[in-house]
C-alpha cells in the first residue's frame, strides 16, 4: 500500500523533529523514527484504528504523546 502524506503532515513532522531536538539533541530523530514506525503500522492494518466521527482515523504514537490522524481510501 501507498501513503501519500499532505505538506500540512510533513511541515508539522518537520517542527516537531525540531522540537523534540531543542529538548534533547538526537530526540528528534526518535520522534521520526517513531513516526515512521507508526506509518508502517497504518499500511499493514489500517483497519485496526478505528474511524471517528469524521471518518478519519488515529493511530497514537507509542512513545511519544502524539496521534497521527489519517484517512484511509482503498484504491
Amino acid at each position: 500500500m501507498n501513503a501519500k502524506l499532505t505538506a500540512d503532515t510533513q511541515a508539522d513532522l518537520l517542527r516537531g523533529i525540531e522540537w523534540f531536538d531543542r529538548i534533547s539533541p538526537g530526540l528528534g530523530d526518535q520522534f521520526q523514527s517513531e513516526f515512521f514506525n507508526a506509518l508502517e503500522r497504518i499500511k499493514q492494518e489500517p483497519y485496526q484504528f478505528a474511524a471517528n466521527h469524521t471518518g478519519y482515523r488515529p493511530c497514537r504514537l507509542k512513545r511519544f504523546t502524539a496521534c497521527f490522524i489519517f484517512a484511509w481510501m482503498a484504491m
